[in-house]
């Protein structure tokens, strides 16, 4: 699998043999985006998606080098991630909003956009990215609410998390 930016090392496998029967010794070069970076079996990286990441092999017998053999990868955009969404509060009533809260990262830095999908008694009743439901339009006493958050960065969607449910309770009466 190409790497993502959760990656931060990277291996690099060759072998070689020698026509002479020679012992062959393995030289390693990383390039990133056609500049040297390291060499060496193994290179450790904070790897950015859309970074052409190359490793040459050259192989050694002591007295020769041997045509030297590369294998390149372009680092893949990583999928955002976000928390099991919260409520602000855990006593709801029938005209009050419902807040959700949550965080959500992303290892190549992009802008996260959450979609929040709320639920009353199981059934999908707003998908948008406001992180509110309003009570007076959405849910009644007794009824459970949920909401579903999935993160996308813009090019990758994330894994969707869900809250808890929780009952609606009665509004007391006004005086």
């Amino acid at each position: 699998d190409p790497p993502t930016a959760l990656d931060s090392t990277l291996t690099c496998t060759a072998s070689a043999t020698d026509a002479d029967g020679e012992t062959v010794s393995l030289q390693y070069e990383w390039l990133i985006n056609g500049s040297l970076v390291g060499s060496g079996a193994t290179l450790a990286n904070n790897f950015a998606a859309g970074t052409t990441i190359q490793c040459e092999v050259t192989p050694y017998d002591g007295t020769d080098y041997g045509t030297a053999q590369n294998v390149a990868v372009t680092v893949q955009n990583s999928a955002p991630s976000v928390d099991i969404p919260a409520f602000t509060s855990s006593e709801v009533y029938t005209d009050d909003t419902r807040t959700a809260s949550t965080s959500a990262c992303d290892a190549d830095g992009d802008s996260i956009i959450l979609q929040y999908d709320w639920h009353v008694n199981g059934s999908s009743v707003q998908s948008s990215i406001s992180n509110t439901l309003d009570g007076l339009v959405h849910f009644s006493k007794h009824d459970g609410v949920y909401v579903t958050v999935t993160p996308n960065d813009g090019t990758t969607y994330g894994t969707a998390e869900t809250s808890t449910t929780i009952t609606i309770s009665n509004t007391p009466p006004d005086v």
